[in-house]
């Protein structure tokens, strides 16, 4: 009984956070479920605790909210006691070393490779755009990332200029690479 009020706890603080977040932003439902591209059904849901959202989707939210890292912290700390898909925060890998598993993974298809990342770009003009990751890599270049729930688009670019073009960015008109993730059979 003392793991169910556990959860119940945890699903109160992210609701909590999520409404406190949203309330400071001045957005509603449908502009932080838009943010953070998933449906505004699950952010309704999540905030009314009938559904449990999983890593990609704390992820996701806690990016569209602009959480900072204390926050962000208990956010995904109390989304790992929810999920049994998560690990504790401290278990967690960071950003940089997820990006450099999937530049792993994916960038020998560019002429890539996990040395070639160095940091991540954090900058206030990236903040209204659509990216969900921009890298720098070693030739100074630029890599921005877009997650969708069946493929991910990227680009190349030699500034951070170049990729703000706002959040309701046409990633399927924009010619960008398109790589489609196979969920199985």
């Amino acid at each position: 009984m003392e793991s169910d009020q556990r959860r119940k706890v945890a699903k109160e603080k992210i609701a909590a956070i999520i409404n406190f977040r949203s309330a400071e932003l001045g957005i509603g439902v449908r502009e932080l479920a838009r943010r953070a591209g998933v449906p505004p059904a699950t952010v309704s849901q999540i905030g009314n605790f009938t559904r449990v959202p999983g890593p990609i989707t704390l992820a996701k939210l806690a990016n569209a909210l602009q959480l900072d890292s204390g926050l962000r912290e208990i956010f995904m700390e109390e989304g790992a006691v929810l999920s049994s898909r998560m690990k504790s925060f401290s278990e967690m890998a960071t950003p940089l070393e997820i990006i450099r598993s999937f530049v792993g993974t994916f960038g020998y298809r560019f002429n890539i490779v996990p040395e070639d990342v160095i940091r991540l770009v954090t900058d206030e003009r990236l903040e209204r755009s659509p990216w969900d990751f921009v890298i720098e890599l070693s030739n100074k270049r630029l890599l921005a990332i877009k997650f969708k729930p069946d493929c991910f688009f990227l680009t190349f670019a030699s500034s951070l200029e170049s990729l703000c073009c706002g959040l309701d960015f046409d990633f399927e008109r924009a010619g960008l690479i398109k790589i489609a993730l196979n969920h199985g059979p």
